[in-house]
Order: C-alpha cells, then sequence, then structure tokens
C-alpha cells in the first residue's frame, strides 16, 4: 500500500520555535487548519512512520483525539 497525504495524517505545527513565546501543536492535518498558531514564523512537519519513542514525544502537544488513530508498535521490537 502506497502512503499518501489525507486530512487525517499527523502534523505538527511550529511557530517561532526558540522565542519565548514558541508554539508547538501536533494535530491531524484537518485540526491544524483552524488551529491558531499566532504570528510568523511557521513551519509544518508531515509524519511518516514514527516510532514508539517519537509518539510519546508528540503527545505532549498533541489536539485532543489527534493521536486516536495511531497504530504504536512495541518498542521493544524497534
Amino acid at each position: 500500500m502506497r502512503n499518501r497525504l489525507t486530512e487525517d495524517t499527523l502534523c505538527v505545527g511550529v511557530a517561532r520555535v526558540g522565542a519565548e513565546d514558541q508554539v508547538i501543536r501536533t494535530a491531524t492535518l484537518r485540526q491544524l487548519g483552524s488551529c491558531d498558531l499566532g504570528p510568523p514564523l511557521h513551519s509544518l512537519v508531515v509524519t511518516g512512520r514514527l516510532h514508539p519513542l517519537e509518539v510519546d514525544m508528540l503527545r505532549l502537544s498533541a489536539a485532543p483525539d489527534a493521536l486516536a488513530h495511531l497504530e504504536v508498535e512495541d518498542s521493544s521490537t524497534s
């Protein structure tokens, strides 16, 4: 099966990284469409296959239900 970008693709929106007012939001592409990250500079990270440790870190900035459909493999096999 070929991977493709959909509205349910998990993404990370970041704004003003390194500044005191930085914003980091993990959400589906659909959810980020209505997320206010404030003034520029903005970046969008589109995720691919994630390691379980990466998923744990994304949970820190995740929107409600953003990770609900995500399948996580056992980290002992990674």
